[in-house]
């Protein structure tokens, strides 16, 4: 299979790029939050902020790969869902102006009910 050495190139740009705005949209932000250990289990709780915030910039984690930046608002139930293949992994956040409720983690394969599974979309870090 031949590929076109001028469409590669585009490619390989347009996904720098890409990485450039992810890291540049993770600098961005007060830090507020770091899991000390997103390798462990992550149940159902609260995390409270000392200040007020309009919003929350949540970096997920799992298997040791930081993911998509999910941003809540306060007073909204927001869902923090990564897709791979044919598995969905999912949680829930709950926003107030100074603190997040997450939920427990859920894991779905194709064509399947969920179950349970606290080590799937870990909070990994809050900026507000």
């Amino acid at each position: 299979m031949n590929i076109n050495p001028k469409l590669l190139k585009n490619v390989n740009e347009q996904l720098t790029l890409l990485n450039n705005k992810l890291n540049t949209k993770q600098d961005e932000g007060i830090l507020l939050w770091t899991n000390p250990n997103p390798s462990l289990q992550f149940g159902n709780q609260t995390i409270n902020f000392n200040d007020t915030y309009s919003h929350y910039d949540i970096i997920s984690w799992v298997d040791g790969v930081t993911y998509e930046i999910t941003r809540v608002y306060p007073n909204m139930r927001t869902i923090m869902q990564i897709m791979e293949g044919g598995f969905v992994r999912t949680r829930y956040a709950t926003a107030t102006s100074n603190s997040i409720t997450f939920s427990d983690g859920m894991f779905f394969q194709s064509y399947s009910s969920g179950t349970q599974n606290n080590s799937q979309v870990i909070p990994y870090k809050i900026k507000g």
